[in-house]
This record gives C-alpha cells, sequence and structure tokens, in this order.
C-alpha cells in the first residue's frame, strides 16, 4: 500500500530536487556574498586610504622626534663608554646624569617600539616627546653641550 501517493522512486527524486535546489541556493548566497564583498571592499578602499594618511601624517612627526632623541642619547651613551675618558663634557658626567641619560634613552625605545596608550592617544604622545626632549635639553644644558635637538 502507497502511503499519500508516494513511492520510494518519489521520494527519491524529490530528495535530489531538494538537495540540487538548496546546492544552487548556497552557490548563490556564496558569489552574491563575494560579489557584495568586493563591492564593498572597492567603495571602502578610499575611506581605508584616508584613514591611513591621516594616522601616517599624524604619527611621522612624532616617530620623527623620538628618532632623534634614540639617536642623541644612543650617541652621548657610545661616547661616553667609547673613550676612556669620553668627550670632555660627558668625562664630567656624575652617575646621577649618566643614569639619567640611560633612563631617557630607554623611554625613547619603549616609547617607539612598544605599543602602549600613546599609540592611541596622539594629544599625550605629544605631551610624551616634549617631556623627554626638556629632560634631553636640561641634560645637555647641564654637561654644557649645544642644544641638539
Amino acid at each position: 500500500m502507497e502511503d499519500a501517493g508516494l513511492n520510494d522512486d518519489n521520494v527519491d527524486t524529490e530528495k535530489e530536487l531538494a538537495e540540487k535546489q538548496w546546492k544552487a541556493l548556497q552557490l548563490a548566497g556564496k558569489q552574491g556574498g563575494m560579489q557584495e564583498g568586493v563591492f564593498v571592499g572597492r567603495n571602502d578602499e578610499d575611506s581605508l586610504q584616508k584613514y591611513f594618511d591621516d594616522g601616517f601624517y599624524e604619527c611621522v612627526p612624532i616617530s620623527e622626534r623620538l628618532g632623534r632623541l634614540q639617536g642623541l642619547t644612543g650617541s652621548l651613551l657610545a661616547c661616553k663608554k667609547s673613550t676612556p675618558h669620553g668627550m670632555k663634557a660627558l668625562a664630567a658626567m656624575d652617575d646621577r646624569l649618566m643614569g639619567e641619560l640611560n633612563t631617557i634613552y630607554a623611554e625613547v625605545g619603549v616609547t617607539l617600539y612598544v605599543p602602549t596608550e600613546l599609540s592611541q592617544d596622539h594629544a599625550l604622545a605629544i605631551k610624551k616627546v616634549e617631556a623627554l626632549e626638556a629632560r634631553v635639553r636640561t641634560l645637555l644644558k647641564t654637561l654644557q653641550l649645544p642644544n641638539l635637538l
């Protein structure tokens, strides 16, 4: 006895048809999603470039100043350590000043290379750079060296 007019052949055919329709829907969804993604990506490329440009122009001057600080403090440390007497001004550097120079050098390195809240807060980064520059100027003045910043 057949159940409501369905036989095994009809069930197989309907199952195959449903599977084909399901696969077609999946393919259409993937293709449509991909096309939409490409379209959105192309349209968003301009806004992404704008954000990159803004960040680049905002951060490069800070990085340049930090690089100058790192180069100057690193050079002073190298001069002090490389010759028995160092430069005349550096030869008179006591442990406190040498410690300050080492501290500044380390802080500049951390600021440049370790992500902190400074990487998210431009105003805070500028304040940090200005504070480091002021400390280096004070150190240079104490050592009777010209302001090389």
